[in-house]
């Protein structure tokens, strides 16, 4: 079962690729985008062409009340149990707070995990696509041809799946793509296509959906790929915010009829 988005899972054919777009630096004081990844493909297919894999800069955002800005000063030492819990991204407790994801280890799949990524990443992902759009919900036995499925998967040479595996070793999110040539009537060269992204709840906003973005570009880049596509759904918002901030713009629309 193929699905997309973080993030999402949803086989598309060779004509539904495409790319670009970039997102304005927000003003002073606006909220980031939500990160929460998934979502498969009814709206429209997103891709970006070259270059890809370039490095994308982190931006920190410092109180505009500083009292330091020599560049070798100590920092004041600050109170977080006094700051009002606005601070914290979606007013979460300091202690329900995950360690960053720049700890986490973004690293290939490996064969001894394929129930791991099953049941922790990828029928969660399926869930909530589900809750999307009627059109991904899973059948009753779909958990028992999720196992044979993924491992057909990770010994294709052309297909790659990344895992964010936290300190504790336990897995906070996952992308996965797919190395495409086109047919030969075609000029184009091949397209890496992104099967689906994936972020869970608690590890969300914290820009780990970037990191698994950026490895998937990574891998696209060493096989030579010269764009990236991927669908997504027209209500995954946060899906099409991280997108079009990484560059990707809608070159396709996917029209269905229900029969």
């Amino acid at each position: 079962m193929c699905r997309h988005a973080v993030v999402s899972e949803h086989s598309g054919t060779d004509d539904q690729k495409a790319n670009g777009s970039v997102q304005s630096r927000p003003e002073a004081g606006a909220q980031p985008p939500r990160m929460g990844l998934k979502g498969p493909a009814t709206r429209g297919i997103l891709t970006r062409g070259r270059p890809i894999g370039a490095n994308n800069a982190f931006e920190f955002h410092e109180p505009d009340n500083r009292s330091f800005r020599n560049p070798h000063q100590r920092p004041p030492e600050i109170d977080v149990d006094a700051l009002p819990k606005s601070t914290w991204t979606r007013s979460r407790n300091r202690d329900e707070r995950p360690s960053s994801t720049r700890s986490m280890d973004v690293r290939p799949l490996r064969q001894d995990e394929v129930a791991t990524l099953v049941d922790d990443l990828w029928l969660p992902f399926a869930e909530e696509m589900a809750e999307i759009d009627p059109y991904n919900e899973l059948a009753e036995d779909a958990r028992e041809h999720a196992f044979p499925y993924r491992r057909d998967r990770l010994h294709d040479d052309d297909v790659e799946t990344f895992v964010a595996v936290t300190e504790n070793g336990e897995f906070a999110g996952y992308v996965e793509g797919e190395y495409r040539s086109p047919p030969p009537v075609f000029a184009r060269g091949p397209e890496c296509y992104v099967e689906g992204v994936y972020v869970r709840p608690e590890n969300r906003d914290r820009g780990l959906a970037d990191r698994l973005m950026s490895r998937i570009e990574d891998w696209a880049v060493e096989r030579g790929c010269d764009r990236l596509s991927l669908d997504v759904n027209e209500a995954n918002e946060a899906a099409m915010s991280l997108y079009e901030k990484r560059g990707y713009s809608i070159k396709r629309h996917r029209m269905i009829r229900e029969l």
